[in-house]
């Protein structure tokens, strides 16, 4: 991940341009991408990165080999499927480590959308190599909207919560095909006569069944009190769609409501730490007669005693 050389380039790119390492180089974009989430998001001790910089964009990356390895496999058989087109989502799931099964806090979702589709259109692989005439994007375009995509994600915090502190948090990918029939299988994996390194799983984004919350209401005429069960919501937060010459890349976070427990429980076992205290000498709390209203104090007097 070098700093990049400037960029020349004023045609429209073809698919293969946005796959292919001597151009966009897509697997290294997204590689680029996971490093600086799981630095932002502190799924790892900040010392295990280095910071650098790409598409002048300041970004760390990891420096602990087994996880720079471990990343770059992942993405590099991801980019693999995109370039056959059957990729329609990844997934980085951020998850509670705490104890099995790993809960599900957050998830940054990367849409890719083909604007011509690879498995219908290419009925040979030059067809690849067909350069669009308008409308796609140049290769110094595609640079521009990634130095967008980069500081967007560096800024994340932002836009999302922190993260429960309590325990552990680990992380994991998943791939929504296109197609049924079609398994993510790399061509590395067939030529060693490896298991398969992606195994079928449920939707991740859909909430699981048992993640449920209880609300009491009371009837005020039978002065009974009601137990409804409802499913806590999600929380989606938009970030950004980028051209990427034959792709259009769009990603969201989804933000689960398991966090959002895991953080109440946090703070509610959290020591004393406050940092706001009130004044309330012998401990008397004046009467709502006692309050003056005036321009320069803000009450609720409905809050007083």
């Amino acid at each position: 991940m070098e700093e990049d050389e400037p960029l020349e380039n004023s045609n429209n790119m073809t698919f293969n341009e946005t796959i292919k390492p001597d151009s966009v180089d897509l697997s290294k974009k997204v590689e680029v991408a996971f490093h600086n989430i799981l630095y932002v998001r502190g799924v790892y001790p900040s010392d295990l990165f280095e910071s650098c910089k790409k598409y002048d964009v300041p970004i760390f990356r990891s420096r602990h080999v087994l996880l720079t390895s471990y990343i770059s496999g992942v993405v590099s058989q991801v980019v693999e499927e995109i370039s056959k087109g059957f990729v329609n989502k990844l997934i980085l799931a951020i998850q509670d480590a705490t104890t099995p099964p790993y809960e599900p806090l957050e998830h940054f979702v990367f849409d890719f959308q083909y604007l011509v589709d690879p498995i219908t259109n290419f009925e040979d692989e030059s067809d690849r190599d067909i350069r669009p005439m308008t409308g796609v994007g140049t290769l110094a375009d595609a640079h521009v909207h990634l130095r967008a995509f980069l500081m967007k994600i560096n800024q994340c915090n932002k836009q999302i919560t922190e993260l429960p502190q309590r325990g552990s948090l680990t992380w994991t990918t998943f791939l929504e095909l296109n197609d049924p029939t079609k398994e993510p299988v790399s061509e590395s994996t067939k030529k060693s006569d490896l298991p398969p390194q992606w195994v079928p799983a449920s939707d991740p984004i859909a909430l699981k069944a048992q993640v449920q919350k209880s609300i009491k209401i009371q009837d005020f005429a039978s002065s009974s009190r009601t137990t409804l069960t409802r499913e806590p919501k999600k929380r989606l937060i938009p970030f950004k769609s980028e051209g990427l010459g034959m792709i259009q890349l769009q990603m969201f976070v989804i933000e689960h409501p398991q966090k959002a427990s895991l953080l109440q429980e946090q703070q509610a076992t959290q020591p004393h730490n406050d940092t706001w205290y009130l004044w309330n000498p012998d401990g008397v709390r004046p009467k709502k007669d006692d309050w003056l209203r005036t321009e320069e104090i803000e009450f609720n007097p409905t809050e007083l005693t």
